[in-house]
Formats: structure tokens, C-alpha cells, sequence
């Protein structure tokens, strides 16, 4: 899912519809059942591939108290990404190593990460390293943005500015 302008659907200023973007222009209503009041003013924060959002003003503009967090995958995590911290760690970063050390990643769906290296079965999506001239390998370029990532304090977050996808938090 991308940021971009979310249409207003019903009143302005309360909704409570899910909403789904793949270019920021385009939206779908994602979810139609209903579970928790219209509001406005809220919190939404995304953490460890879920959606939480909390609190905002109902529409008699009372304050609401609640807490709701997504069941399903609310945020594309990087592939590299095994732990879904939204971080790369040491071991994580040392796997890309392994592809880039070897020319060539596959699907293996019984994989720590669901690849494996070598060449072999590319039915799969790619992994989110291998994303300028996407050829089932790593680049040197395509390494050192992992290594951003890595060094990075703050992790990584989903960007539309992003070269792949994806901005160092720093």
C-alpha cells in the first residue's frame, strides 16, 4: 500500500472505511464490516506488520478511548527483513551477503526467508533487494542499500521516495 491522498467517502471529517491504494490515486474499500465507531482526529501508527489505531472524536465529538490493531499484514516488510522488526540485523544483512557472494538467489519456500541461494525456481516474488534491473541476484548497489538499512538507527519504513520502496529512518 502506498501514501498518497485518501478520498473522503461519506461525511468529510468521520469515516470508518479501509482503504487500499497500490499507486496513491486509485483507492478500494478493503473492509465493508464495520467494527468500531466513524471517528476523526485519531492515531494511526504501523508496527511489526500490523495497524493500530486508537482514540479521535465520534460524532457528537466525544472522545473515544479505544484501541483496534489489524489481523492481517498491514505493512509490506522487506524481505530481508526475516524478524519483521523493521530493522536489519547482522544475520539478516549476512544472508544478502550469501546471494551477493554467490550471483543468484531462488524460491524456496522451506527457507528461513523463502529463497535460498543459487540459481533454481523463480515462481515467487522477488526478494525487495534485488530491485534495479530485478534479475534474481544482488547487486553491489543493491547490497549497500541493505547496508543503509543496517547502519540506519531507525530501521527502515515503506517510502514512495525511496529508490526501492523503502527510507533509512534516522
Amino acid at each position: 500500500m502506498k501514501h498518497g491522498s485518501i478520498p473522503h467517502i461519506g461525511t468529510p471529517e468521520f469515516n470508518d472505511d479501509i482503504l487500499s491504494s497500490e499507486d496513491g490515486e486509485t483507492w478500494t474499500t478493503v473492509n465493508t464490516e464495520k467494527s468500531w465507531a466513524a471517528r476523526s482526529e485519531h492515531g494511526m501508527e504501523f508496527l511489526q506488520d500490523k495497524v493500530f489505531l486508537w482514540g479521535g472524536a465520534d460524532w457528537g465529538y466525544g472522545h473515544l478511548h479505544d484501541v483496534w490493531v489489524s489481523e492481517g499484514d498491514g505493512v509490506p516488510m522487506h524481505t530481508a527483513d526475516a524478524n519483521r522488526d523493521f530493522k536489519l540485523s547482522m544475520s539478516e544483512l549476512l544472508r544478502l551477503i550469501q546471494f551477493y557472494n554467490i550471483g543468484a538467489f531462488h524460491c524456496d519456500a522451506n527457507g528461513e526467508d523463502g529463497y535460498a541461494p543459487g540459481p533454481g525456481d523463480h515462481n515467487c516474488a522477488p526478494h525487495a533487494s534485488d530491485y534495479n534491473a530485478q534479475d534474481w541476484g544482488i547487486s553491489l548497489s543493491e547490497l549497500l542499500r541493505a547496508i543503509q538499512f543496517y547502519n540506519s538507527p531507525g530501521g527502515y519504513t515503506l517510502c514512495q521516495d525511496g529508490e526501492d520502496g523503502y527510507c533509512p529512518v534516522l
